[in-house]
């Protein structure tokens, strides 16, 4: 911003008609970008690791951001923005969620803004907001992912086998269990 108006202005203070004037300043910011697959398709619920199932592409993404981004997805994700807090608790953070290009643009919107919404209420600690968010955004396949991870992670017996977006009888007996 700085660069623009020094070039547009030749000066960093700008006065517009008299009505308003501002001064831009240099702050110094720390980017920390997340890798970009933490959803599937179409849904609002942060998945605890990349996305598998099928349509996800198996959290598949371009080769050649993949070599240069580090891999972290997820719950791993979460876990280095809470170590930014703990070294200065007076950060301030910003959260930006995104879709893909498929579908129309409107519903895109909505859905990026419950995804930032959902990402906000599980770093708060709102389970009850985050439900509600998640609840009219979600797929079969999340809720399968998420018992899969937990099976595989912590040793849970909620293994629903294939993620395939079906409420079958695996999913349906790990939900049980």
């Amino acid at each position: 911003m700085l660069t623009f108006l020094s070039r547009l202005f030749g000066k960093t203070t700008v006065k517009t008609h008299g009505l308003a004037q501002f001064q831009a300043q240099r702050a110094k910011v720390e980017i920390l970008e997340m890798e970009d697959v933490l959803f599937h398709l179409n849904s609002a619920v942060l998945l605890p690791s990349k996305p598998a199932g099928k349509s996800s592409k198996n959290g598949a993404s371009d080769k050649e951001l993949k070599k240069k981004q580090e891999k972290l997805s997820g719950i791993r994700a979460l876990a280095v923005v809470f170590r930014q807090y703990e070294f200065d608790p007076r950060k301030k953070l910003l959260i930006a969620a995104h879709t893909d290009t498929s579908g129309q643009i409107e519903p895109n919107f909505i859905l990026s803004e419950k995804r930032a919404q959902s990402v906000l209420y599980i770093l708060n600690g709102e389970r009850d907001k985050w439900a509600d968010v998640c609840y009219g955004q979600q797929r079969v396949e999340d809720y399968q992912q998420i018992m899969k991870y937990f099976a595989k992670d912590r040793g849970w017996k909620c293994n629903p086998g294939k993620i395939d977006n079906k409420c079958g009888k695996n999913t349906n007996k790990a939900a049980e269990n």
